[in-house]
């Protein structure tokens, strides 16, 4: 999200299951015109869809996809939920 600031946008919509994480976030951000913090259930695919659709999102980053390729490689199947939407089922 710091590197997505430097850049130019109409606006942000900063979507985080976690409270905490959330406020931290946007206390890290001085200027928060064109920023919407959304505290919501990834789980739940209307309300998903709904900030997608009444937004017009163009461009999603998914800034809380697993990263480490040994534990992923493991757990394949945890991955595959976390980091992957199947957008035909939204």
């Amino acid at each position: 999200v710091i590197q997505l600031l430097k850049c130019k946008y109409k606006k942000l919509i900063l979507l985080d299951n976690s409270e905490y994480n959330l406020y931290n976030l946007s206390s890290l951000i001085k200027n928060k015109s064109k920023i919407i913090f959304k505290l919501i259930n990834f789980n739940n695919k209307e309300d998903v869809k709904k900030i997608l659709t009444d937004n017009n999102v163009d461009i999603i980053f998914h800034a809380a996809a697993y990263k480490h390729v040994p534990i992923i490689e493991n757990n394949p199947f945890s991955a595959i939920k976390n980091n992957f939407i199947d957008a035909s089922k939204m």
